[in-house]
Formats: structure tokens, sequence, C-alpha cells
């Protein structure tokens, strides 16, 4: 009887015991299967990471290459404004190099002649000649003005702050006058160049005389011999004295270079400058001193 009672509890006993085996192998192969997809995630976590770092390293090569090639893109629009700005220089240095003969010839013919004449007879004369160099198949640039031919806008600023009028007259005059290509003879009413070469030239370097001063002649040889610069006043009492100074009758001894003011024979310095200045505006001045010598008429014209 207790057999009988206990067989059906031992064949459940049996049946629980093969459950619990079938457990744990279901327990060990889910445990492994756990395993597996752990060991799976720290895979695709690891993947996951170095996909992040690439994607990075991608955007910050994208943003590199970005910028190379707007700098690139930058460049090339550049040169292109440059090849433009080129090839408008190249052809602006040909027609500059075709009229060059013409306007050296006419910026030399006006430095030569045109200072004693007013702005009337200034282009009376350029007209002339510019229908001369046409008729002779040379080339010169019309819109360039006779001042834009021998000066600077910067020296033009320069010669207004140091008192010279805003006349275009008066430039081309104070443009020949530092050329110093000859001693000038200034004809100027109004006395304006007086003040303008005192503060266009050095202090130390200009001496103001007079033909009617009785230490002229000392003044003159010094400058001469120690390199100033002087402003002769009163021009329409020319003193035959300075002759052979304006003939460049110069002698040469070893290095150096001598001439004669009057019986005295001087060293002539190579700074050495000279201005003659009369306010008669009606003066008739001797060929022999207009061909030695810049004639520049700063007479005011109504024109």
């Amino acid at each position: 009887m207790i057999l009988d009672k206990v067989e059906p509890l031992r064949q459940e006993v049996l049946l629980l015991e093969e459950e619990l085996f079938e457990s744990k192998n279901k327990r060990i192969a889910i445990e492994g299967m756990i395993k597996d997809l752990q060991d799976n995630i720290e895979f695709y976590k690891d993947s996951y990471s170095g996909t992040i770092r690439d994607a990075e390293n991608i955007k910050s090569e994208m943003l590199t290459v970005e910028t190379k090639v707007n700098t690139s893109v930058g460049l090339l629009e550049n040169l292109t404004g440059e090849r433009s700005r080129w090839e408008s220089n190249v052809k602006q240095f040909r027609q500059q190099r075709a009229n060059l003969i013409g306007d050296v010839l006419l910026g030399s013919a006006f430095i030569s002649y045109c200072g004693v004449y007013d702005s009337k007879d200034k282009y009376l004369l350029e007209r002339l000649w510019k229908a001369k160099l046409r008729d002779s198949g040379i080339e010169f640039d019309n819109s360039i003005t006779s001042l834009g031919r021998i000066s600077v806008s910067t020296q033009q600023l320069d010669w207004e702050r140091n008192g010279l009028p805003n006349d275009e007259s008066f430039f081309e005059n104070a443009a020949i006058i530092d050329m110093q290509n000859r001693y000038s003879y200034i004809i100027d009413p109004s006395g304006t160049t007086v003040d303008f070469l005192k503060n266009h030239i050095s202090s130390n370097q200009l001496v103001i005389s007079s033909f009617l001063d009785k230490g002229f002649i000392r003044q003159l040889e010094n400058c001469i011999r120690f390199g100033g610069t002087i402003l002769i006043l009163d021009g329409e009492y020319f003193d035959p004295i300075i002759s052979r100074l304006l003939n460049r009758e110069i002698e040469r001894n070893g290095g150096r270079e001598l001439v004669y003011i009057g019986e005295n024979q001087i060293d002539l310095s190579p700074d050495f400058n000279l201005f003659i200045h009369t306010k008669d505006p009606s003066i008739s001045i001797p060929s022999f001193i207009g061909c030695r010598m810049d004639i520049l008429n700063f007479t005011f014209s109504m024109t």
C-alpha cells in the first residue's frame, strides 16, 4: 500500500528531474546565447565607435577640402581678373610705346619753348606741333595734357602747399623749374614765385640777392663755390658779369670745374642753380639770354 502511494510520487519526481535537466540544458543554451549576444553587442559598439570616428574624420576632411576648393575658386577668379588686368596693361603699354616718340617730342618741345608764353599761345603752339606729328605719321597720346606729360599729381600738391597758385600755367612753369635743365629767367609781376621758391627750396640753400645789391658778386661767388641756389631780383638791370656763367664757359682742371665771374675764376659746384627774377611783364629779354635760359612767364592770364 505504501509503494502504491509512493510510486506516483516517485514517478512525479523522475518527471520533475527530467524537466529540471531539460531546464538546465535550456538555461545553459540561453546563457550561451546571451554571451554570444553580449559579445556581438560589444563588437557592434566598437564598430559603431569606429564608424563615428570615421564619420567625424570624413566631415573634417570635407571641411578642409571645401576650404581648399573655395580658396582655389577664389584664386581662379582673382587670376581671371588679373589676367584681364594684365591684358589691359599690356594693351596700354603697347599703346604707350607706340606713342612714346610723339609724347617725348611734345614734352621736350613744351619744356624748351613754351615757358615764356601764356596759355593761349601755348595751346596754339601745341596744336601746330601735333599737326606736324600727324603729317609725319608719328603717334602721340592726345588725351594727355602738357602738364600731365611733364609732372605728376604729387608734385602739383607739393607746389600748391609751398604757396604756388592753383593755376595750370604756373604748374607747368614749376615743372620746368624742377627739371633744372638750364638756369631760369622768371617774369613774375605779382612776386608770387619769390615766396614759392623760399618754401620750395631749402632755406639754407636759397640766397636772395639783386643786381642792384652791393654784395651781389660776393653772394653769387659763394653760391657757385659751395653749391647754393641764388635768386637774383631786378632782372631788368641785368649785369653782363654773369654772361660766361650763362654760356657755360667752364674750364676743367683735373677734377675741378672753373668758371669766370668777371676776372675771378671760381670753382663751380654741381649743385649750383640760378634764377633771375623780374616783375616787369613788358620786359624785352635779349636773345643771348633767351637762348641760354628757360624763360618762364608767371603772369596771370584772364583766359
